[in-house]
Parts: C-alpha cells; sequence; structure tokens
C-alpha cells in the first residue's frame, strides 16, 4: 500500500498536509497536535503495521495539524476554531457525505468541536484517551526526559517521542 500525501487550504489560506492509504469508508484521525507529524507516526514500526491493517479496508486520512509538521509551519491563528477549519478542509476534500473519526489526546477537543458543528458529516467518533483542555495532559515519565532535546534537536525529540509512545509496556 501507498501513502499519498497532499495538500489543503483550509479557510483562512493556511496549507494543510494531509494523508490517505487505502480504500473505503474514510477514517480521519485526529492525533495530538503538538509533539508529532502524520509522517513520524508512519516511521513507526507498530503504528504503520497497525494503519495498514486498518486501510485494507478503510480509507485512513491523516493530517498534520498547523504549525505542525508537513502543514504550514508559521501560522499565527491557533485557536480551536482554526484547527476546526483545518479538519473542514480535509473533510471536504473527501468528497464524501459522511466519514468516521478516531481522534486521541489534544486532537480529541478539534474532533469533538467538528462533529458538534457537522453532525451530519460525522458517523462515529471514536475518542482515545481525549482531553477536554490541552494543558491537562501530562507527560509520561520517559518522554519527560526527553523535553531538553526540543531545544537542541527536535528531529531526534520527535522520533523518540514517538518510540516511547509506541513501546510495549
Amino acid at each position: 500500500m501507498e501513502l499519498q500525501t497532499r495538500y489543503v487550504t483550509s479557510g483562512d489560506g493556511t496549507r494543510i498536509a494531509m494523508s490517505t492509504l487505502g480504500r473505503g469508508r474514510p477514517l480521519i484521525m485526529v492525533h495530538e497536535i503538538w509533539l508529532t507529524s502524520m509522517e513520524s507516526y508512519w516511521h513507526a514500526p507498530k503504528v504503520r503495521k497497525n494503519l495498514e491493517r486498518l486501510a485494507m479496508r478503510r480509507t485512513i486520512v491523516r493530517f498534520d495539524h498547523r504549525g505542525v509538521g508537513l502543514s504550514e509551519r508559521d501560522v499565527a491563528d491557533l485557536s480551536l476554531d482554526a484547527r476546526v477549519s483545518d479538519l473542514t478542509a480535509v473533510v471536504d476534500h473527501l468528497a464524501v457525505e459522511e466519514v468516521d473519526m478516531c481522534a486521541n489526546v489534544s486532537g480529541g477537543p478539534v474532533a469533538v468541536a467538528y462533529a458538534a458543528r457537522n453532525p451530519a458529516r460525522v458517523r462515529r467518533l471514536i475518542l482515545l484517551d481525549a482531553l477536554a483542555l490541552a494543558r491537562d495532559y501530562q507527560r509520561r515519565r520517559d518522554e519527560r526526559a526527553l523535553w531538553p532535546l526540543v531545544e537542541s534537536d527536535w528531529e531526534l525529540f520527535r522520533a523518540n517521542s514517538v518510540a516511547c509512545r509506541c513501546r510495549l509496556d
């Protein structure tokens, strides 16, 4: 299966990177906002295997939030409304009547707000460890040890942060 990456334009002109994998009813994965990207998850072996398995029956849709990953990084508006507009651009690009969504951690408020504003477009909404407020998120102890890398080596931090989340406990 081949991961296909493309760009959509949000309501304020921000370019949002999105990827699709597989065929079938779309399942949009709204992952946490700040410390991950669709590209980093694709390179985590366990995550990739699960995505490929899901893509055998679904079109798996992932996108990088504004300011992160392959999406436009130099943006001023990081509000919930702006993020919902980004998700709207992703859903509209799919040109389908309804989608399923799976959101985790800080992606939860974005998916919930989108579903509340567009109930006819969301068939199912799955929330995994989703937060009501992003400030409520407490990083795992093993990830906190990596925080000094945020300033000195972002790519190394990103790769190891995903590895910490994807290991078996």
